[in-house]
């Protein structure tokens, strides 16, 4: 009788530990062209500065925005974006780019993490996670990359992660740059 209580209980923490581990709400569609995500020659796209805190374009927003729709639209769901933004975290650590439009007939937004330079420059270069909802498009940057992932809606809605080995996958049309400073 013990060791089948015993068996049981293990089976139980058993699926209690995958059922843990297999995050449902995180879908997960890749266009990486291989697993090396970083190489010697990654292309740099410069997308911003940051003046008194401030951040501002450098390169074209209408270009980016257009670029980015392409690419949520071949690789998620067919979407119109219609604003385009670089936003700080809450404590100004971390800048995004983050666009916000429709997305069938949902609203929706979509953020990618800017690198900072050791000066003032908001750039793309490497791999590119990219992390789209329309269940948390209220939120000031939506569900946000974090490494490889991306965090979760805070009311828990499904957030859509792509990941590409450039970010001139998505941004076909912007010219490859270096930091003015």
């Amino acid at each position: 009788m013990k060791t089948q209580i015993k068996t049981i209980v293990i089976f139980l923490l058993s699926v209690i530990v995958i059922a843990c581990n297999n995050n449902p709400k995180e879908n997960s569609k890749s266009n990486d062209k291989s697993e090396s995500l970083t190489s010697s020659s990654d292309t740099i796209i410069v997308i911003g500065t940051l003046h008194e805190g401030v951040a501002s374009f450098v390169a074209d927003s209408t270009v980016l925005r257009t670029d980015w729709e392409k690419f949520i639209t071949a690789n998620i769901n067919p979407c119109k974006l219609n604003h385009i933004e670089i936003l700080p975290n809450e404590d100004a650590t971390k800048y995004y780019l983050v666009v916000s439009g429709t997305m069938k007939s949902d609203m929706m937004k979509a953020s990618i993490e800017l690198k900072q330079s050791d000066t003032t420059c908001l750039m793309l270069y490497s791999y590119t996670t990219s992390c789209v909802s329309s269940d948390c498009s209220s939120e000031a940057l939506g569900c946000v990359p974090f490494g490889m992932a991306c965090t979760p809606c805070s009311n828990k809605g499904k957030c859509t992660k792509t990941v590409s080995n450039s970010p001139t996958d998505i941004f076909i049309s912007v010219t490859p740059s270096n930091c003015p400073d």
